[in-house]
């Protein structure tokens, strides 16, 4: 009897213990938090640490690819898009959604906003779909009839920050759940320094909807050299580019079916 009421009492402390999650795989207390801040952003260096990241299908991917390379610096972010009701309770919202972060043409013009500058600034001069690294004709942006389980494809970006680049996006659709992931193919240079080798950035987005409720996720990691005096806008720019993907497609989605 006396196990018995001690194993009892460790289930107990165990469940205390343990964080509740909500739906949509997100931490209650993070929940809170972002309802409160708006966004919810923070850095790390070196080893991956990422306390935003919802719980659930496409987690462990992301942390996969992410953990593929040494990062030296590394940004999360957390933000909410509130989805019209129509879209949110049609049938097809998840075929929708798809296509819609499937027009990569128009990240074209994005913009984000600059701290060092005050000012807006645009992220992306050009951005287009190719066949292949190095190729220059731009092709359309694809359209589905059904969801793939997964699908990739190679863009050109020209980016003012970093020069002109190549980078592999992919797109994963599991339980309801989305996951873009975007690898550079060539380095991306600040003004004349070699500032990313090829394949040594990612940038993760997953994307849960939940009710008229859509948490957009977004975690990168960089394996760059350290350059002394540019740390900080390093760092920027890649919370800028999260920040740039979530406006955009929370745009779409606004143009769309609001």
């Amino acid at each position: 009897m006396k196990r018995i009421l001690f194993m009892l009492c460790g289930l107990i402390i165990v469940s205390l213990a343990a964080p509740a999650y909500s739906d949509s795989g997100i931490p209650l207390s993070v929940l809170e938090e972002l309802q409160a801040e708006g966004e919810l952003v923070r850095y790390f260096y070196g080893d991956l640490d990422l306390e935003y990241l919802p719980f659930g299908p496409l987690s462990e991917e992301l942390i996969a690819d992410l953990q593929d390379q040494e990062a030296t610096i590394g940004v999360e972010a957390l933000f909410t898009i509130d989805l019209p009701q129509g879209l949110a309770e049609d049938p097809e919202r998840d075929l929708k959604l798809y296509n819609l972060m499937n027009r990569v043409s128009t990240l074209k013009g994005i913009e984000y906003y600059s701290a060092s500058r005050e000012r807006m600034r645009t992220l992306f001069a050009e951005a287009h779909r190719v066949d292949e690294v190095g190729s220059k004709k731009p092709l359309n942006d694809l359209s589905f009839d059904q969801i793939p389980r997964f699908q990739e494809q190679v863009l050109f970006q020209e980016d003012l920050t970093f020069g002109k680049n190549y980078v592999t996006t992919g797109f994963t659709y599991q339980e309801g759940r989305f996951m873009m992931q975007v690898r550079n193919e060539t380095t991306m240079w600040y003004y004349f320094l070699p500032l990313v080798k090829s394949e040594r950035f990612r940038m993760n987005m997953l994307i849960i909807p939940d009710g008229d409720t859509l948490y957009f996720y977004g975690a990168s990691s960089v394996d760059s050299a350290s350059l002394f005096g540019i740390e900080k806008s390093k760092k920027d720019s890649f919370y800028n580019r999260i920040k740039a993907m979530y406006s955009w497609f929370s745009d779409l989605i606004e143009e769309e079916y609001s």
